[in-house]
């Protein structure tokens, strides 16, 4: 595939390593999907938050912004 080089679209290179022209996730979604839902129940469970929140503005903010916020008294503006 790598020989190709750019000489041909990736979607033909893909092909002649595959067969197929078209990428799909679902196999890979699916062998992680035991996982996925393991850590979905346990972030439950444990009330961790994964992602980031926006703020007013609508930027997102860091895990350490995040943090900081919940940390610090309501009436207290940073």
């Amino acid at each position: 595939m790598l020989s190709l080089g750019a000489s041909k679209p990736w979607p033909e290179a893909l092909e002649v390593l595959t067969g197929q022209k078209n990428l799909d996730a679902g196999p890979m979604l699916q062998y992680f999907d035991p996982l996925y839902k393991w850590l979905k129940e346990e972030n439950r469970k444990t009330g961790t938050f994964v992602g980031w929140e926006k703020g007013r503005n609508g930027v997102y903010k860091s895990d350490e912004e995040i943090l900081k916020v919940k940390q610090t008294p309501s009436n207290e503006v940073f």
